[in-house]
């Protein structure tokens, strides 16, 4: 199926199997990542490669994100037109997030590419790291129009509920990665930068490939013509409207995120290893509550457009219930397989293997079992973004997680009792479960507003077309 209403009919269902390729998706990247990771910690001969990626990661996070955002408001604008079947709006809406997509992707990788340096070592990047950190990052940011086309794609084509394409395009270009992995580090002898080359050229492969599907796809309403290749500015304004806040927050959720790995520099070597597996074992669970985020802009999105505000509180419940489960599945087992996964990682005549270990394991126990919060977050904050409330999001991220996390740096971090990589990880599932918190008081009080709104526009709607009925009638 190439295109899914979700503004009738039942949503339970709908809902599982909309989320599920999202959810493959976003494991298959995580896997690949992990590949990335095993492969240049086990098999490059060189003991600060990990530490090396561990260091660099929270920065192209950082700059990933800013690319993100922006989609995440083009999928909004794409799904509420959809479920308004304004279909005219969906291909004006499509054709401009993708040539503003590679427009962007090509000024914010030419930036990040010059910067890279400086901004790690303003991090304060230990000096051994440096030269590897760097030649990672610029490998990775040459590739960022690639990354922002295939996003952009991909946040349409889900926005019209089809979550099932990107699947199988980074099922395809995953396994190209983990084989050019192989063949740099394994053959090349490349360690990190074999690495980065290989997820560059995979991105690449990406953007050609969801652009070829989206160019292929003639008849339907979000269908790519290069004829029609142009940024239109009403649609444009709206995607930004969405987007930036959403861009904002991910951007200032990544600098809480360096201010970490600043902190963690100031630690031994080794944290910055466990930091990296860690992030990859943790990202499992995280790929289940962003998972349902989108999942949930999407139903919003659609049933926003459709004046429909009824199903977007009943998708809200299904979403929570569904998300909420499955990350405290995944949470658990991640934790009970944590060591013999973290073994994975670690030359077996690397010195600090039994510390790095330990030390994983101390950020696991104290952020595994939590990741439902973040799923309730995460699902709370899609239901307001796809109904247009984007900047209500930022606010309680921006406060409560990156606002909560740098007061725990500099407040907390520095005391004895958390000044360790457990201690300043204590500070991930507090700061979720303030944002759940305050986006479900912020769901209560928009929902009635949302629900008035879009009623009366109903019913405005309905007394014109009686009335044109009438008229016509008379004629």
């Amino acid at each position: 199926m190439k295109q899914r209403d979700f503004t009738e009919g039942k949503l339970f269902g709908p809902m599982f199997t909309f989320a599920l390729p999202i959810i493959l998706t976003n494991l298959l990247q995580t896997a690949y990542n992990i590949a990335d990771n095993i492969v240049v910690g086990k098999f490059s001969g060189d003991t600060l490669a990990l530490a090396a990626v561990g260091t660099a990661s929270s920065i192209s996070a950082f700059v990933l994100n800013l690319v993100i955002g922006i989609s995440v408001g083009a999928g909004v604008v794409v799904s509420q037109a959809y479920g308004a079947r304004d279909y005219g709006k969906v291909s004006r809406s499509v054709h401009t997030s993708l040539c503003f997509g590679l427009l962007f992707g090509l000024v914010v990788g030419a930036i990040a590419f010059i910067l890279a340096p400086h901004v790690l070592i303003w991090t304060g990047v230990k000096d051994e790291l440096l030269s590897r950190a760097t030649l990672y990052l610029r490998i990775l940011f040459a590739a960022y129009p690639a990354t922002a086309i295939y996003n952009f794609a991909a946040s349409a084509l889900r926005a019209v509920g089809d979550s099932r394409t990107s699947l199988v395009i980074l099922a395809s270009s995953g396994v190209l990665n983990v084989g050019l992995n192989l063949v740099f580090v394994l053959f090349l002898h490349m360690s990190v930068g074999g690495v980065a080359l290989a997820t560059a050229i995979s991105k690449y492969v990406s953007a050609f490939a969801v652009m070829a599907v989206l160019s292929r796809r003639r008849g339907e309403v979000y269908a790519f013509s290069f004829s029609k290749c142009k940024i239109w500015r009403a649609e444009l304004l709206s995607m930004l409207r969405f987007g930036v806040p959403n861009s904002i927050q991910n951007t200032m959720f990544n600098i809480s995120n360096i201010f970490f790995t600043a902190a963690l520099n100031t630690l031994d070597t080794y944290v910055l290893s466990a930091k990296t597996i860690a992030m990859n074992l943790t990202g499992v669970a995280n790929n289940f509550s962003s998972s349902y985020m989108n999942a949930m802009l999407t139903f919003s999105a659609q049933n926003y457009g459709a004046k429909k505000p009824e199903r977007i509180q009943r998708s809200l419940l299904i979403c929570l219930l569904q998300g909420v489960l499955l990350t405290i599945g995944i949470g658990v087992l991640m934790l009970l397989f944590i060591n013999p996964i973290s073994s994975l990682y670690i030359d077996n005549a690397d010195a600090n293997r039994e510390m790095i270990m330990r030390c994983v394991r101390e950020i696991g126990v104290v952020t595994l079992p939590y990741y439902f919060l973040c799923s309730a977050m995460n699902a709370s904050a899609g239901a307001l973004r796809g109904m247009g409330y984007s900047t209500t999001p930022m606010v309680n991220s921006i406060l409560g997680i990156c606002g909560f996390r740098l007061l725990w740096i500099f407040l907390a971090f520095p005391l004895e009792i958390f000044h360790s990589a457990q201690g300043i990880y204590l500070a991930f599932p507090i700061s979720w479960g303030l944002v759940v918190i305050a986006n479900l008081a912020c769901i209560f009080l928009v929902a009635k507003k949302v629900k008035t709104k879009l009623e009366s526009e109903r019913e405005a709607e309905e007394i014109h077309h009686q009335s044109v009925f009438e008229e016509a009638k008379s004629v």
